[in-house]
Formats: structure tokens, C-alpha cells, sequence
């Protein structure tokens, strides 16, 4: 059956929910997102722009997919892309080629400045078309996971509670997260993320923001004044006290943030996977 494109539509939900669960049976990380998961991801953190985002159906079924969103990141408009796929059967057809070419007008309409994307290390197949679509690698991302509960000793000077978001918080930030945790995309998810805030005297200095069902941090900082006092494993320890999850995750911290990388690891998170950062002009 031949192949149309066309923008994703919010009916085609389902479909791309199965879509995605075959394009992704055999990938380098098990991910099988349940339909509410999928869709807080898709319309809560992700945020989907749906008339940037492309489908290529035969009839009514989706084949192959992109899914784009669009914020301001690093001062600059960026569009970027939380998922390409296909269908397995349908793999080695270049659909998501055509489905970029379909796509790239629209995307240049919105004069955003670049398109931006993560791809794990090991997929050489995904790196080989975003390298031929003109994209450039930028930067390596590292992911990690922790299993054990981290035992701190209490520090009767320092408190942490559930709070509120504010931005006065991206103060104790050293660098900016990555694009989905940054705090522009951030606020899309709120309703869904926790808030623990860290404070010495009454004054915030850290906080740590993550999906309780999920053990998903999207953010971890500690202000600059009050780094290396443990207030970062006390915020990681607080975290496995409201989770339900038996893991914890933070994704896509930059390798050359050394000063974080080393203190996760001290902390007992696992780097399990890297990714690229790939940026396309348009």
C-alpha cells in the first residue's frame, strides 16, 4: 500500500502509541511507555507542536513518525525532536527521510534558528540519517540510574520539604539542563513533577525536581556557595523517600560538567548509556 504524509493529528494518538511500541521493541533501551505515560509525555513534558510533527500512513495506519516541539533553549528558537521512528517492517525504505523532507518547510516557516536532537551512541543507523539530513554532533550526553537508597547522616542546619516552583531556583543551576528538563520546557510538566527545595536558614540553597511514579529527576542542583557539603546526596536521598519507583534516572547531563558527572557517581549513579546532542541549521 503506498505511502502518504501528512501532520500528526491528536485522533492519530493510539495509532502512534503503537507505532512507537514497535518502532522501539528491539532498540538499545527498553522503553514500553503505558497509554497514560505515553501520553503525559507526549502532551505534558514533551509538548508536542502537532503541525510540526509528520506521519507517513498506508491508509490509516502509521508506518513511520517525528514528533517536534518548540521553545526557546540556550537563548536561541530551537525546534526539537523527541522521537523519530518506524515501524520495523518498514525499516531500510528511508521513510523518515521523506518524512524530514516533508516536514523541513514547515519547520523553516517558524524561523527558528536549529533543529535539536539526542541519539543513543550505538545507533549507528539513526546517526547515519541525521548525518545525511545535514545534521552535526554538538556534544555527549551522559545517562544515569540508581538502584540503592543513599544513607546520609542528618544535618540538623539543613531542611528539605516538598515546594513550590519558582525561577529564582535556576540561581543555584551550574549549567543548563538538557532541552527537556530545561526550565522553559519544564513548566508543561509541573502538574506531574515534585518539588523538593533544600534550605540553610530559611534560604533555598538547592532543589531537585522529578516524576514521583517514574523516579525521572529533572533537575538536581546545589547553589554555588554550598556545593560539596552533601547537600546534593541529602536532596538524592529525600527523592527515594516520596518516589514509587525502586530506580531513579537523570538523563542527558553533558560530559564536560565534570563537577556533576563526578558527583552522581560518588552518589552511586550508574553512566549505563551516552548520547549524542546533534544540531541542524535551518
Amino acid at each position: 500500500m503506498s505511502v502518504h504524509f501528512t501532520e500528526y493529528r491528536t485522533e492519530y494518538f493510539e495509532e502512534l502509541l503503537d507505532a512507537f511500541l514497535d518502532a522501539f521493541s528491539k532498540y538499545f533501551v527498553s522503553f514500553r511507555p503505558g497509554k497514560e505515560q505515553f501520553h503525559r509525555r507526549i502532551y505534558s513534558k514533551f509538548n508536542i507542536s502537532t503541525e510540526l510533527s509528520g506521519v507517513a500512513m498506508s491508509g490509516n495506519k502509521i508506518e513511520s513518525f517525528i514528533l517536534h516541539t518548540i521553545n526557546t533553549y540556550q537563548k536561541k528558537k530551537t525546534i526539537y525532536n523527541g522521537g523519530t521512528g518506524t515501524r520495523i517492517n518498514r525499516q531500510g525504505e528511508k521513510m523518515a527521510n521523506r518524512l524530514y523532507e516533508y516536514l523541513f518547510p514547515k519547520l523553516k516557516a517558524t524561523g527558528a534558528e536549529r533543529v535539536l536532537l539526542e541519539v543513543v551512541d550505538k545507533n549507528m543507523r539513526a546517526q547515519k540519517l541525521y548525518e545525511n539530513l545535514g545534521f552535526k554532533f554538538t556534544r555527549v550526553l551522559k545517562c544515569y540510574k540508581l538502584t540503592d537508597q543513599i544513607k546520609v547522616s542528618n544535618n540538623t542546619n539543613l531542611t528539605i520539604e516538598p515546594g513550590e516552583w519558582n525561577d529564582s531556583l535556576i540561581n543555584n543551576l551550574s549549567f543548563e539542563p538538557c532541552f527537556m528538563d530545561s526550565t522553559n520546557q519544564l513548566h508543561y510538566n509541573l502538574k506531574h513533577e515534585k518539588v523538593l527545595i533544600a534550605r540553610m536558614d530559611n534560604q533555598p540553597v538547592g532543589h531537585l525536581v522529578f516524576q514521583p511514579d517514574l523516579g525521572r529527576i529533572s533537575q538536581l542542583a546545589v547553589h554555588s556557595d554550598h556545593r560539596k557539603k552533601g547537600i546534593g546526596k541529602q536532596l538524592v536521598s529525600a527523592c527515594h523517600q516520596y518516589t514509587h519507583s525502586a530506580e531513579l534516572t537523570i538523563l542527558n547531563i553533558p560530559e564536560s560538567e565534570l563537577e556533576t558527572t563526578d558527583a552522581l557517581e560518588k552518589m552511586g549513579f550508574m553512566n549505563e548509556i551516552d548520547q549524542f546532542e546533534l544540531e541542524l541549521i535551518i
